[in-house]
């Protein structure tokens, strides 16, 4: 645990280690971090990914999250983890949209906009339990057992007679 007022370090007992474990700052230092706004980021690399992944609001000025005003259906959701839930803006913690339990091969999702529209840039995020079980090392780990992401998946659209894969994916 580190307190920023007195620059100290202490570690905390945890599943692992319940005594705490023994710690030693091989590097001490004032460092003054920039804004967000004053960091540079590589326009190909994967750090808004990551920031995004993480929980952290990435969105760019000018940049509407679409799928917050579509309407939303499933071919499948189970109990507490609705449909909705896909498009609320939360990519960090629950709810998220499960399929746990459903008797389909393949599962799918859809938003409808209610007219058409054109999309730049579709960014998905998938939830991972942490372990099988929800647990680490005998503690709950927070995270729901037996999600992952799929082992394919595709975007289509409906152009007005049937859906449509999306090129290039």
């Amino acid at each position: 645990l580190y307190d920023p007022a007195s620059g100290k370090v202490q570690a905390l007992p945890d599943a692992v280690n319940r005594a705490g474990s023994p710690l030693r700052v091989l590097h001490r230092g004032t460092r003054v971090a920039r804004q967000a706004e004053q960091v540079r980021v590589d326009a190909g690399g994967r750090m808004a990914a990551m920031l995004a992944d993480a929980g952290i609001d990435v969105t760019l000025r000018g940049a509407a999250d679409m799928a917050r005003q579509a309407r939303v259906t499933a071919s499948h959701a189970a109990d507490g983890f609705p449909a909705t839930a896909a498009i609320d803006g939360s990519t960090a913690n629950e709810p998220f949209w499960g399929s746990a339990g459903s008797p389909a091969a393949r599962d799918w999702l859809e938003l409808d906009f209610g007219h058409p529209q054109r999309l730049d840039e579709v960014v998905l995020y998938f939830y991972r339990s942490s372990s099988p079980q929800g647990e680490q090392h005998g503690f709950p780990s927070g995270t729901r057992a037996g999600y992952a992401p799929p082992w394919a998946y595709w975007l289509e659209y409906f152009d007005g007679k049937r859906w449509v894969r999306v090129p290039g994916q």
